[in-house]
This record gives structure tokens, sequence and C-alpha cells, in this order.
């Protein structure tokens, strides 16, 4: 059962009649030059530029052109927050024998607030003698050297998985098993890098 409260105040209209005020809203892209973050008039910021896929700011102006009501020239915005949490789980086979393709699957999300800008996955691997395998790996992953693929996913929007797939030829001559981590990032600040690693590990058998 919802828990009522007293009304203390009633709320009535401070603006008498006949005022003049009136209040524009725009909604533009998010661009961190100073610029577009404090501009002489918001509306040199609507500019018929794409809104899809970017950061917006909400700019609201409100005024009046009387004295006895002056007290509603004011105006604001609220931008983004520069946030982008990123979260990467992985999973792989528990053993695999020696000379086989072992597939990882990876999901790179982003748990917002703002869009996730320039991600990029790396993952690295233990034993020197196991090797990438491009055939059967996303597309946006290649060799970058000595036991590590990097995979290039660009921008990445709140909410978004963005799912890859690494396959490693497996060959171990100590026997050790392979253990593999994946680690995401981008440009904007993480709030909660802890969940940015992960690893997993496959035992080799005979």
């Amino acid at each position: 059962m919802p828990t009522e409260f007293p009304i203390k105040h009633v709320a009535k209209p401070l603006i008498p009649d006949g005022s003049t005020q009136y209040v524009e809203f725009a909604v533009v892209a998010a661009h961190d030059t100073p610029a577009e973050v404090h501009p002489y008039d918001f509306r040199d910021l609507i500019d018929g530029e794409d809104l899809k896929r970017q950061d917006l700011v909400f700019w609201y102006s409100a005024t009046s052109h009387q004295s006895h009501d002056a007290f509603f020239t004011h105006g604001g915005f609220f931008g983004p927050i520069g946030e982008a949490d990123l979260g990467v789980a992985m999973t792989g086979p528990a053993a695999a024998g020696q000379e086989q393709n072992v597939t990882f699957t990876i999901d790179v999300t982003n748990h917002g607030p703002s869009f996730a800008t320039n991600v990029t996955l790396r993952d690295v691997w233990s034993l020197p003698e196991t090797a990438f395998v491009s055939a059967g790996s996303s597309s946006q992953c290649a060799s970058g050297g000595f036991q590590q693929v990097l995979c290039d996913l660009g921008d990445i929007v709140p909410g978004k998985t963005v799912t890859l797939t690494i396959v490693l030829h497996l060959l171990s001559f100590s026997g050790d098993p392979l253990v593999a981590i994946a680690n995401a990032r981008g440009d904007r600040k993480d709030p909660q890098s802890q969940n940015d690693r992960t690893r997993s590990i496959t035992q080799v058998v005979p």
C-alpha cells in the first residue's frame, strides 16, 4: 500500500499575467571544445549535424522581458558524464588436445553511462608455441605480435555488447595449461576498471 504524505504547499505559478517570458530548448551533439562547452549563445551549436550514435547535450534558456519578473531569466544545460564502464567476459574450453584449434568467445559490454570511444581489446596467452589463427577469428582482430591479438572495436554505445571470437592453435611443449587473458580499454574514464580484464584456462590433455 503506497505511503501518503501531507501536502504542505500548493504549487501556484509565479509568472504574472501578461508576462512575455519564453523558454527555448535544444539538443546537440556533445563536443569537448571550449567554444561548445561554454558557447556565447547555445543557438550557435545547432548546425544540423547527425545526432545518431553520439553523446547529447540538452540546453534550455528561459528569459523574460519584464523587470518585475526578471527572476525567470536563467538557463542551463545537461551534458553527458564523460565515463564509460567497460566489462569483459570470456569463455573457452576447459580442456583441449595438442595441435587443436581452441575457440574463445569474448563479450565486451559498455555499461555506460556514456559512449565508450576508441575501444580496443588485447588478448594475450601463456604458451609461446601456441599461435593465433586468423581464420575463424573475428574480422576486428589481428595479430599484435608475439603472443597477443589486438581487436579494434571503435565506439560502443551504452548498453551494447560486442562479441568477439578468437581462435588459437594449441601447442604446449611443457604440458602446462593455456592461460588466455583479455583486457579492454577506451579513451574515456572507466569508473569500474576491475571488470575490464578476465582470463580463461584450458588444460592440455593427451
